[in-house]
């Protein structure tokens, strides 16, 4: 149980002339319980062990949060609300939210020798989250391990080969992890109208139910020279159905999004795991764990079969079979130095301008003189011109010349080719050092936070140095970015090539260097240990990336968007342990 208490008051010193006084007490309180119980049974018979587990576990939470704010104070000597002469039915509400799960599950293990391994578990979930007729899931799962390198056929590996085991599992997961009330229908307060309390009903999918994920997994484990070198395979498939998602509606109904269970997706990877202690000496020791994996999302289902624009700007474009991640926008080819620098053949290979003392003369194609027909790119019924940006063509549109919709291509993919981590830790003696590095290499970002930057839309935003020092701002400029004029909003309101960047990185996200005092020293002061420390977190990133920080979260369907967030804080911190 938890209880959050907020007072606040505005005294009448830091008003204006038409100000009130004013303040507000709320209370909120949060709770809940659990309970679980237990039935277990063990049993060895010669080499076969077993084990069965059956149980039920049921929790719920509860929160309530109730406020009343009051204006007009007769004195700012007295904050209680007594004292406030004014209460508007609008700021005063109280409200509560409910969450309760329960659960029955049995699980059951059985190993021969510790040679043949089979484990099952069985759960049974109940949420009050979803409808009335999906609040129940059936989640199975089982696993096998077979360790090969008790065999009689592998004996000739006893020398070098400590123990291996191969591995493999199935299990069905659930989540649940939606609003309180998204499938119930249910009216909220929407607002004080002419001192009436204002209700709506909100919008709710009536099938609303779990989302189930089913997992695959083949590995092995390999412990080899005396455990001095450990090795871990691993290949995984991983198939989500009933995605819960907030889907868009029609505006024309009144409404924003709907939490349903829109689709299915996979993901489909490999893991590699390496421990080895490359030195193992009576002073000196170097330890190393290492570790990359590839993993590729793939939505394989969507609601209706209908793809869909999703994130900051829309920018990334979400369709059955294709890689979760994809940033779909416009392609440029730098930005035309001239008015006449808008101008094609019938193909649309672009021409040359040619200018005598300033003055445009003619074209030229191929180094020839062109005396055809001129065609000029158009967007949103605009004609191109100088310091305007030369947007491409999608080749698979039909309607060449005209920039729009149609010619959206795919920019990139924020999913990371592999990613993983590297820990090592040396010592001598006392004095230990820990380095841990982590790496995610390949996938693209969409820095929108450049993008709000530098496009030009207001004069309350200053763009960055590189943008202003290689923008257009006269005829003949040999520019990366366009003109500055805010009114040419074609130039900067789409996503494009110009924001998505390589988010690739190598961070060493944890240091510390410690010494721990000798034992002789340590039995003359009377102490069982002594030692002191220094650490540092999130020291040093290795990236091109522009944005504050390449390493950020994301939804599901949008992640690789940089909204802005906040990076990671570098942390030093320096202590000691003592122990008596």
């Amino acid at each position: 149980m938890s209880t959050v208490r907020n007072y606040y008051f505005k005294p009448s010193k830091l008003l204006n002339t038409t100000g009130h006084t004013e303040g507000y007490d709320m209370t909120q309180l949060d709770y809940n319980w659990l309970n679980e119980n237990y039935l277990s049974y063990d049993r060895t018979i010669r080499d076969h062990t077993f084990s069965l587990m059956l149980g039920n576990s049921t929790q719920a939470w509860t929160a309530e949060v109730a406020q009343v704010r009051g204006q007009d104070y007769s004195t700012d000597y007295i904050w209680t609300l007594n004292n406030a002469s004014v209460f508007k039915a609008g700021d005063n509400y109280s409200e509560q939210e409910r969450h309760s799960l329960a659960s029955f599950f049995f699980r059951g293990t059985y190993n021969w020798k510790s040679r043949y391994l089979f484990a099952g578990n069985i759960r049974y979930d109940g949420s009050s989250r979803f409808a009335k007729n999906n609040r129940w899931g059936f989640f199975p799962s089982a696993s096998l391990g077979w360790r090969f390198s008790d065999e009689s056929f592998m004996q000739w590996t006893k020398p070098f080969l400590d123990d291996a085991k191969l591995r493999l599992s199935y299990g069905v997961t659930g989540n649940e992890d939606i609003g309180n009330y998204a499938s119930w229908p249910q009216y909220g307060n929407v607002g004080v109208y002419n001192g009436v309390g204002g209700l709506a009903p909100n919008l709710t999918y009536a099938e609303l139910g779990w989302e189930r994920t089913e997992q695959f997994n083949v590995g092995a484990d390999f412990t080899m020279l005396g455990s001095r070198i450990t090795l871990g395979f691993d290949w995984y498939e991983k198939n989500t159905s009933d995605l819960l998602y907030d889907v868009e509606v029609p505006k024309e109904i009144g409404y924003g999004s709907m939490t349903r269970n829109v689709g299915a997706m996979r993901n489909r990877g490999v893991e590699f795991s390496l421990h080895a202690d490359l030195i193992r000496g009576k002073d000196w020791h170097w330890g190393v764990d290492f570790n990359i994996s590839h993993n590729l999302s793939t939505v394989t289902k969507l609601a209706d079969d209908v793809p869909f624009y999703t994130g900051s700007e829309s920018a990334i474009y979400v369709q059955t079979g294709r890689p979760i991640g994809e940033f779909y926008g416009f392609r440029h080819d730098g930005v035309f130095a001239y008015d006449e620098s808008n101008a094609y053949d019938d193909n649309w290979n672009q021409l040359t301008p040619v200018f005598n003392d300033g003055v445009f003369s003619h074209y030229m194609l191929n180094g020839a003189r062109y005396e055809g027909n001129v065609n000029r790119k158009t967007r949103d019924g605009n004609v191109l011109g100088a310091g305007d940006v030369n947007w491409l063509d999608n080749p698979d549109d039909p309607n060449m010349g005209v920039i729009d919709e149609n010619d959206r291509v795919l920019l990139g993919c924020a999913q990371p080719d592999v990613f993983g981590g590297l820990n090592t830790t040396v010592s001598w003696k006392g004095l230990s050092l820990f380095l841990s590095f982590n790496y995610s290499l390949g996938g693209d970002l969409y820095n929108w936070t450049n993008y709000k930057r530098n496009n030009f839309a207001n004069d309350m935003t200053t763009p960055d140095p590189y943008t202003i020092r290689n923008m257009w701002l006269y005829p003949g400029d040999d520019a990366i970015f366009p003109t500055p004029d805010k009114d040419h909003n074609w130039n900067r309101n789409c996503v494009s090539d110009y924001w998505i960047e390589d988010g690739s990185y190598i961070r060493l996200s944890s240091l510390k260097l410690s010494y721990q005092l000798p034992q002789k020293i340590l039995d003359k002061i009377r102490m069982k240990s002594a030692s002191v420390y220094f650490y540092g977190n999130n020291l040093l990133t290795w990236t091109n990336y522009t944005g504050f920080d390449p390493e950020f979260g994301g939804g599901i369907l949008d992640f690789g968007i940089d909204t802005g967030k906040y990076p990671r804080t570098r942390e030093f911190g320096f202590g000691i342990n003592l122990g008596f």
